[in-house]
């Protein structure tokens, strides 16, 4: 739909969908949405959403234009103070009586570990969906309704692999399902790299499938094993971190992924170069390297995940009057 917007209008067209959505939305929740459980009112902190606002803004603002202005006074000067208030801002929930966000759940390494493989998994998407319809329009030529069109398979495919992994894993746990996936994304980058100016529609169509079919797979597993580990008081605190680290992740990543597009461009253009389309080309495959990298942390920290199905087990308990009974924890 957004390339078939572009094509016929422009990219502001894409915005004005989002208002109608919105719009939507908002009047669906006002007549139909019920809270299904008792809202507590805690108080809420304001300096903490001050200090959130600004530090993950000043942090996200700063690698964004990195890309365009280098590491310069400004840029730096952003970078630094992201990571100073973002800093106060952790120290100030961990010692208040009503945090904005118990980031205490951090703090449990079974929770930890999957919550950063599904940050380097939302990141690696974010990079490579990124540049593939920029790729299939400015290294192979086609309009942005082809390339549009291009990428639906695969995000059908997403969509179905997404519900599959869900239920995949009440059977198989997080482990072997992230390993499928990381395979999956693996073989499906590697395609990416052999993409060239020629290519046909086929060679880019069974990469981003295969790359759609790996992602839910370590995304959705990492994550349904990540708030699995947290206790029920802490389970609304850790879906916002999740939510929280994939965006700023994201933010990163796609920053990233353009710093290391243009330098691709720049290699290319200073070996002699002249094709802009292959200058692209060849500047995307940078790109899709770093989202490599990205699905190889998953594979490092997916070997610190508990394998199975992870069933409760059984401890004995000393009780009052010296019998021992068996609990589940």
């Amino acid at each position: 739909m957004a390339g078939a917007l572009i094509g016929a209008l422009s990219w502001r067209a894409i915005f004005a969908l989002f208002v109608v959505v919105a719009v939507i939305a908002l009047a669906c929740t006002a007549a139909f949405f019920v809270t299904p459980i008792e809202r507590t009112r805690p108080a809420v902190d304001m300096l903490s959403i001050v200090a959130s606002a600004l530090g993950f803004g000043c942090l996200v603002a700063g690698v964004s234009l990195i890309s365009d202005m280098g590491f310069s006074v400004a840029v730096v000067g952003l970078l630094v103070i992201g990571v100073v208030v973002l800093a106060l801002y952790a120290y100030r929930q961990l010692h208040i009586a009503d945090p904005l966000l118990d980031l205490r759940a951090l703090g449990i390494a079974a929770f930890r570990t999957p919550a950063i493989m599904v940050s380097c998994s939302f990141a690696c998407t974010l990079a490579f969906m990124y540049l593939v319809p920029q790729e299939l329009q400015r290294g192979l030529g086609m309009s942005s309704t082809l390339a549009g069109l291009l990428m639906l398979p695969g995000g059908i495919v997403n969509a179905v692999c997404t519900l599959m992994a869900g239920r995949l894993f009440d059977r198989h746990g997080a482990r072997v399902l992230v390993w499928i996936g990381v395979v999956m994304a693996a073989i499906g980058g590697a395609l990416f790299f052999a993409i060239g100016v020629d290519s046909g529609v086929v060679l880019f169509l069974a990469a981003h499938i295969i790359v759609m079919v790996g992602i839910p797979f370590i995304q959705q597993s990492a994550q349904s094993a990540a708030l699995k580990s947290l206790p029920g008081r802490m389970a609304a605190d850790g879906s916002t971190i999740l939510n929280t680290m994939q965006q700023v992740c994201g933010a990163i990543a796609t920053a990233v992924a353009t710093c290391l597009l243009g330098l691709g461009q720049t290699g290319y253009a200073a070996g002699g170069g002249a094709n802009a389309a292959q200058g692209f080309v060849d500047g995307s495959r940078y790109g899709y390297m770093f989202g490599l990298v990205l699905v190889a942390i998953v594979l490092v920290f997916s070997f610190m995940l508990k394998g199975g199905k992870e069933e409760p087990k059984l401890v004995p308990v000393q009780v009052d009057d010296g019998a021992v009974e068996s609990l589940a924890v």
